[in-house]
């Protein structure tokens, strides 16, 4: 954790001291601290090399002025790491190159802080140790079951009791990482919203008791009500208790109302586009792919010339509940806000978020083929969320977007 000590006091100067007397002052007290690598008193040359680095720097200077230990090292302190003592020992040597505390003075960090800055709270790409904490849920929710559906993919027969079997291992193994991590972490776990992917994989169950109290109704209304109940649950959960996401869509919405817009309509360009290469280029003409499961499945009543119209009309209303209205955002706090948060590496994350939100839709299925048009689209979203500094307002809305013109287009081919 930062020790939020005055720089300039560690240095014994001010604001007004030239940069010039802050180099002299710093090396005075450096030499007082008899500076060699067996040297005692590491942790006090650290702390003062730390000060240095900023205080000796006009452009660090600047930033640490005006805004503080917030304004040089991002809102939530996200780009501070622990200067080492090899580090403050080459910074004494003058041979330091400032790569260890990460202060970004680049055009485009400015420019993105200028667009999508908030004044709620900033996304906190490092809240937890990636090294423990988030290998821990990489393991339980993306590692072992991805290897699991591989496995049964080179090993079995692919049918319903596999696809099956393989849902209630993948829950089974993100079941025994959530209850590791809230051990440790405790009730902040659920406040914080580190545990909607876990909620978002475990609260499905719910479907069980649907099928069995309902299991007399139309089997294509069914399968859609299976999918949609719980994920509403699963929403009403999120802007119940995440106080923080709701301000942070509340504000994006009343303050940058054009820069949502602006920013969503490319996105949303970009998506489709890239959809569509993959899909429709490289998947359908290339490699002759014939249609994926899921892309069947949720076509249902649509594709059945033997279901009535009042069946089509009901099935096609609670589509677009569930696969514009729902679905896109529970799944962007999943597989973006949760993810990034318990994983706590911003590039691990995009990466292992963008397989994991394709996984959900070829790992059980089978579809291994499809891999390509499903990540590419946990990619796109994956970028649209650090683009816009972790604010899950943007990606939800593309993310609705791409899944509105896909049912658009879905029930414009549809024979009613």
């Amino acid at each position: 954790m930062i020790n939020k000590k005055d720089y300039y006091k560690i240095l014994d100067v001010n604001k007004e001291t030239k940069i010039k007397d802050i180099k002299k002052s710093y090396k005075d007290k450096a030499k007082e601290l008899n500076v060699n690598v067996d040297m005692e008193n590491k942790n006090d040359f650290i702390e003062l090399c730390e000060a240095a680095i900023v205080l000796t720097d006009k452009k660090k200077k600047r930033l640490y002025d005006n805004g503080g230990f917030e304004k040089v090292y991002g809102n939530n302190l996200e780009n501070y790491t622990v200067l080492s003592f090899d580090d403050s020992y080459k910074f004494f040597m003058g041979k330091y190159k400032d790569t260890n505390n990460k202060i970004f003075l680049n055009k485009f960090t400015n420019f993105q802080e200028k667009v999508y800055g908030l004044t709620t709270s900033g996304f906190n790409f490092k809240s937890l140790k990636w090294k423990t904490d988030g290998l821990i849920f990489l393991a339980s929710t993306l590692f072992f079951p991805f290897l699991i559906s591989v496995m049964a993919k080179l090993l079995f027969t692919w049918s319903d009791k596999t696809e099956t079997a393989l849902q209630f291992i993948y829950i089974i193994s993100v079941t025994v990482g959530a209850i590791v991590l809230i051990a440790y972490h405790k009730s902040g776990y659920f406040k914080y919203g580190y545990a909607w992917q876990f909620l978002f994989v475990i609260i499905p169950l719910l479907a069980l008791i649907l099928v069995i109290a309902f299991s007399n109704a139309n089997q294509y209304i069914l399968a859609m009500v299976v999918n949609l109940v719980p994920k509403f649950i699963l929403l009403i959960l999120i802007l119940y208790i995440d106080k923080k996401t709701r301000k942070i869509i509340i504000e994006t919405f009343k303050k940058h109302w054009l820069t949502l817009l602006i920013t969503c309509v490319f996105g949303f360009i970009i998506i489709i586009g890239i959809n569509l290469l993959v899909s429709g280029v490289i998947e359908q003409k290339l490699f002759k792919l014939a249609e994926s499961k899921n892309e069947s499945n949720l076509a249902g009543a649509l594709s059945d010339q033997n279901a009535s119209k009042t069946t089509k009309i009901t099935y096609a209303i609670l589509l677009v509940l569930y696969a514009v209205m729902v679905a896109p955002f529970v799944e962007e706090m999943a597989f973006r806000s949760a993810w990034f948060l318990n994983v706590s590496n911003k590039w691990l994350a995009y990466v292992t978020s963008s397989i994991a939100f394709g996984f959900i839709h070829y790992g059980f299925s089978g579809d291994f083929e499809h891999v390509l048009s499903y990540s590419a689209g946990g990619f796109i979203l994956g970028g649209v969320f650090i683009w816009t500094k972790g604010n899950i307002t943007y990606s939800w809305l593309v993310h609705m977007g791409n899944n509105l013109f896909a049912v658009i287009v879905l029930l414009v081919s549809v024979s009613w």
